[in-house]
């Protein structure tokens, strides 16, 4: 069975608080922490949207599943050396994808919404091949940094 590649669903527990969300291929959705649905619109369902292209690595198929993937900067810190793509997909906000220069490894990945900026850094220790990528088994993301 082929994965739906614009199809995404999340659930979020923060303490008593549990959030879920989605998106079916055409309408972007949330149940809040009162078991409210609502349907979600304009800038939303757009974010939505690119995060289901995401999601689906529809960024890495031979098109770039309809979006873009451009070079953004070398880049050098304490932890390293980095190439860094911004991958935008056709609809959505696009996001900063820090590969690290000595294993090639998607190691950051930046997102930029409205007011603040998202830093989510990849702990991920077991990687399968999986046809031409090494692909994350079980992804780990135990610092990811709002910051305003």
């Amino acid at each position: 069975m082929e994965p739906a590649p614009d199809k995404i669903a999340s659930q979020t527990a923060l303490g008593p608080f549990t959030l879920k969300d989605g998106y079916d291929g055409t309408t972007a959705w949330r149940i809040d922490q009162n078991g409210k649905f609502l349907k979600r619109d304009g800038k939303d369902l757009e974010d939505e949207q690119g995060s289901a292209w995401f999601e689906n690595s529809r960024w890495l198929e031979p098109d770039q599943g309809g979006g873009s993937i451009t070079l953004l900067s070398k880049e050098r810190d304490s932890t390293g050396a980095w190439t860094v793509l911004e991958a935008k997909p056709s609809v959505g906000r696009g996001r900063a994808l820090w590969f690290n220069t000595k294993t090639g490894l998607l190691e950051r990945v930046v997102i930029k919404a409205d007011m603040q900026i998202i830093t989510t850094a990849s702990r991920i220790t077991d990687r399968r091949p999986v046809s031409c990528a090494r692909i994350a088994r079980r992804p780990r993301s135990p610092a990811c940094r709002p910051t305003t």
